[in-house]
């Protein structure tokens, strides 16, 4: 009984009340809708602007990889880095080439399922005096993932000069 009397708004506050809504949750989509977090990202510099060019989803185990477009032509790019990159990679690659250009064009992000529960969160939207809440399913946290780079790695390391046979004649003088 004491929550309640707290709880309760007086007419004589000096923080009046100055609108009302009605609030209407919905759990149509409770079992798809995520939170996204990007713990290694700074907030400043966000994805807003990256082009998704695929995903891919484990609904079960709460797992996510995603692969966004890189910006080749920005200042902070630099081609001969995206260059070499992007050649071991592909060069390394029995699977075809996994980037689109000769530069490094896209990143993976992988997730990790967050250790804290969803069952506190919600998205909403506020429409007018209607608002709108959904719960989510879960939170997922991506991080950079470069295991294409681990493979590159491997088939160099495997390359020439550690395991090959070569043929060898030798010329009489």
């Amino acid at each position: 009984a004491h929550y309640l009397e707290m709880a309760v708004f007086h007419e004589d506050d000096d923080d009046p009340v100055v609108r009302e809504i009605d609030v209407f949750v919905s759990e149509t989509l409770k079992d798809h809708l995520y939170l996204l977090q990007y713990p290694v990202r700074p907030a400043h510099y966000s994805y807003n602007t990256a082009q998704p060019l695929a995903a891919r989803m484990k609904p079960n185990q709460q797992k996510l990889e995603l692969e966004i477009g890189i910006e080749t032509d920005g200042p902070f790019y630099c081609q001969t880095k995206g260059s070499q990159l992007a050649g071991s990679v592909d060069h390394s690659s029995e699977s075809g080439d996994f980037f689109a250009s000769d530069l490094m064009d896209k990143q993976v992000l992988m997730s990790d399922a967050a250790a804290e529960p969803a069952k506190r969160y919600a998205i909403g939207m506020l429409q007018g005096n209607k608002l709108h809440m959904t719960p989510l399913k879960g939170l997922i946290q991506l991080r950079p993932n470069f295991s294409y780079l681990d493979k590159a790695d491997k088939a160099k390391a495997s390359g020439p000069g550690k395991s090959s046979c070569y043929s060898v004649a030798f010329l009489r003088c």
